[in-house]
């Protein structure tokens, strides 16, 4: 399942970028449908590139027929960002605590100048794929809120960081 999201923030790229590499566990409680996010590792290499790990757990309003389903540890997932400061990409990988090596999530969150240079421009890139054999209807309906919760909570959490810039 491909992965593709646009968002504009009304605020410059460097604060932007700023806040979605080193505030994301503050502008986490703005957002709904996220629990928290927890800072485990930060590593500057000698590129300069940034590598942090974050969990997160995620609280989604889910269809009636799902919510008796689902257990925590399939909305909670572990998020490994390389920062690539030259280049204004953040590339990640999630690892679903639950599903483990029956999913792959990755991809690319680039950063560019909006609205002549007062604004950021945010595009997501990312493929989620499932390898857990054949899919029955939980596991497909699971996908499904996955393969949602992943644009849908950032494009919010893009909004909440405008939110925090603005105030």
């Amino acid at each position: 399942m491909q992965i593709n999201t646009v968002v504009i923030i009304k605020h410059p790229l460097e604060p932007v970028w700023e806040a979605m590499q080193n505030q994301l566990s503050e502008i986490a409680f703005q957002v709904d449908d996220i629990e928290s996010i927890q800072l485990q590792e930060r590593q500057v290499s000698e590129a300069s590139e940034v590598v942090i790990t974050n969990v997160w757990k995620a609280k989604p309003m889910l269809p009636d027929f799902l919510k008796s389903m689902i257990q925590p540890d399939m909305l909670t997932w572990t998020d490994t960002a390389v920062w690539k400061t030259s280049s204004r990409t953040c590339h990640w990988v999630i690892h679903s605590h639950y599903f483990k090596e029956k999913m792959d999530c990755t991809g690319v969150t680039l950063f560019e100048p909006a609205l002549g240079g007062r604004g950021c421009r945010l595009s997501v890139q990312g493929n989620l794929q499932w390898n857990g054999g054949t899919i029955g209807v939980l596991q497909q309906g699971i996908e499904a809120v996955i393969g949602n919760i992943i644009p849908a909570n950032f494009r919010k959490l893009a909004h909440a960081v405008e939110g925090f810039l603005h105030g």
